[in-house]
């Protein structure tokens, strides 16, 4: 699947770095299930959130998060393997 710029999910993520502060204070360590820009329903564990989110929508509407504070909780960091 290619990302467009105004891709729905381009659009959860930005509305969760938005709004980090506020959803770490109310949902901290949880999953967060975001469709349309909205926190749709919140999770103990990413496989109960992805269960529930794929029985009611399709993917690339939606966004699973895990809610945390910082960068870390938005960001991956690839490292190059070297072959010797």
């Amino acid at each position: 699947m290619t990302i467009k710029e105004n891709d729905e999910l381009n659009k959860n993520l930005y509305y969760f770095i938005e709004n980090q502060d506020i959803l770490c204070s109310q949902y901290i360590g949880k999953y967060l299930l975001i469709y349309h820009q909205k926190v749709d329903s919140v999770y103990n564990t990413l496989k109960d959130a992805y269960m529930d989110a794929i029985s009611k929508y399709t993917p690339g509407e939606f966004t699973l998060q895990h809610c945390i504070p910082g960068p870390e909780a938005y960001t991956i960091k690839l490292r190059p393997r070297y072959i010797r």
